[in-house]
């Protein structure tokens, strides 16, 4: 799936939004394009259900022509859980490079939804972007936490 060729929630460069052509199971948002492209990429056909664990995962990709040294910080909205192997994140991308981290979120079990915010900071330079968190219809039976 090419980033260029997705929906932007919030874009740097100010391009309009393309729609996706993602497979049924796996929905993509560009979060930002500039300077470092940032892509969602969510699992499942209907969203996140309240009290059970989802997986969501991001790309950051350096699609300049240096190494871009880069801290990247991960976090939930309120009343959801975040796991991953820590929220925090140092790495240095190469031109062309990307790193790719894998989130399990879980929503409160009464609902809610929100937006994950991954914080950026190369240098001096620090900016942050958020990635909408789409909330499946509840189910008819009550849920259960997962495992």
């Amino acid at each position: 799936m090419d980033a260029k060729n997705l929906p932007a929630l919030a874009t740097l460069s100010g391009e309009p939004p393309v729609a996706p052509a993602a497979p049924a199971d796996e929905r993509a948002a560009l979060v930002a394009d500039a300077p470092l492209r940032v892509v969602a990429h969510y699992f499942g056909s209907g969203g996140f259900l309240p009290g059970r664990e989802g997986r969501l995962r991001v790309d950051i990709s350096n699609p300049g022509g240096g190494i871009v040294p880069l801290q990247v910080r991960f976090r939930a909205p309120k009343g959801w859980s975040l796991a991953r192997s820590g929220t925090d994140v140092e790495h240095a991308l190469g031109p062309g490079e990307t790193q790719t981290e894998e989130l399990a979120l879980v929503p409160p079990a009464a609902g809610g939804g929100g937006a994950l915010r991954v914080e950026l900071r190369s240098g001096v330079l620090s900016w942050a972007v958020e990635a909408g968190l789409p909330l499946a219809a509840f189910p008819s039976e009550p849920v259960s936490p997962g495992p």
